[in-house]
């Protein structure tokens, strides 16, 4: 059967790890945390006779048949551990003989051994191996977390470094980590990383506050192009174009600056709409579909601002991207009359 990470953690709660497992997927830190709790559980006076760790790139195949076949030392269970075995089609097949030998083994592997696999490749090929692993026993894609649960294990890294912080400076720093975007490369070790240098940055202090957040974790460049929408959004156009060359220098893209622009008025149009329905709050971030600091910031900001004004941003947005396939007109000089004409519009 395939399950989430939930699963395992609640397994082993209730004490019911057992038989033969799969662990791959994006997060190998929930993988490595997992694996060091189950381990933990099968810690006592005979550890290093009943915990085997094998490292799949390198795997033979009289190791992993007398270390799953040998019985565990004054207990009821061992634990066989194959570490970093690779996933792919490509990878497999360099170890066909040895697949094929598991492959066969597997369904007469005696209750006595726990045999977990785990892989640090984000997608598994389904062939023979990981579907007889699948039938007989457990696979778990440690994919990446929802927002829900980002927050949770945000929190248990402050609560572990003996800090505070409210929930709404929490959903302040869980949007500010880069975590959720749905193109972000960022992985749970760097979120870890980011939390325990926000951490250390209080010093003697319990307390983090949202000033402590944009402190430490707002990058210059993700500062500047902040300056730039708010700027849009209130029509400074000299604020607008002096972040706009900072950004340039930054060496930041043009074609990025350009979509944060078009992200940036439609969430407008979104959070004024929903604002005028007389939403609540957890209602609209739902509605709106950005992160609650997100949606506090521009909640704010839109009752100064028409429709008129907005759909004037959005049309402009369209035209200089037609412009931009149609025409030959330089980018940077096109930037700067898009945000002259967007600013001058009142």
């Amino acid at each position: 059967m395939k399950i989430g990470y939930k699963e395992i953690v609640k397994q082993r709660k209730q004490e019911e790890i057992k038989g033969i497992y799969l662990f791959y997927g994006r997060e190998n830190f929930l993988i490595e945390h997992i694996l060091s709790g189950i381990e933990e559980d099968f810690s006592g006076p005979f550890s290093a006779l009943n915990i085997h760790r094998l490292s799949g790139e390198n795997l033979i195949w009289d190791d992993f048949f007398n270390a799953c076949e040998t019985l565990p030392m004054m207990e009821s269970k061992k634990l066989v551990v194959v570490e970093d075995f690779p996933l792919s089609k490509e990878a497999i097949g360099k170890k066909k003989e040895l697949v094929e030998e598991m492959v066969k083994y597997l369904p007469r592997i005696g209750d006595h051994a726990v045999l977990i696999f785990t892989s640090k490749e984000e997608k598994a090929f389904a062939g023979k191996f990981y579907k007889v692993i699948e039938q007989l026993g457990t696979v778990c894609d440690f994919e990446k977390l929802s927002q829900n649960e980002l927050t949770s294990f945000v929190r248990t890294l402050i609560k572990q470094e003996k800090k505070n912080i409210e929930n709404q400076v929490l959903n302040t720093l869980v949007f500010q980590l880069d975590y959720l975007d749905r193109d972000s490369e960022k992985k749970l070790f760097d979120v870890k990383n980011n939390v325990e240098v926000l951490c250390r940055y209080l010093g003697g202090r319990t307390e983090i506050k949202g000033e402590d957040v944009e402190e430490v974790l707002i990058s210059p460049g993700k500062r500047n192009i902040f300056d730039l929408l708010d700027a849009l959004t209130l029509g400074n156009a000299q604020k607008a174009l002096t972040s706009y060359e900072i950004l340039r220098k930054q060496k930041e893209e043009w074609t990025m600056i350009f979509y944060m622009m078009l992200r940036q008025v439609r969430n407008l149009i979104k959070v004024k709409s929903i604002k005028e329905k007389g939403y609540t709050k957890q209602k609209g971030i739902v509605a709106a579909g950005i992160s609650p600091y997100e949606y506090g910031k521009l909640y704010t900001k839109v009752d100064g601002i028409s429709y008129q004004r907005l759909l004037f941003w959005h049309k402009k947005l369209y035209e200089w991207e037609f412009r931009w396939k149609k025409v030959s007109v330089r980018e940077d000089l096109g930037m700067e009359m898009l945000i002259t004409e967007i600013c001058a519009k009142k």
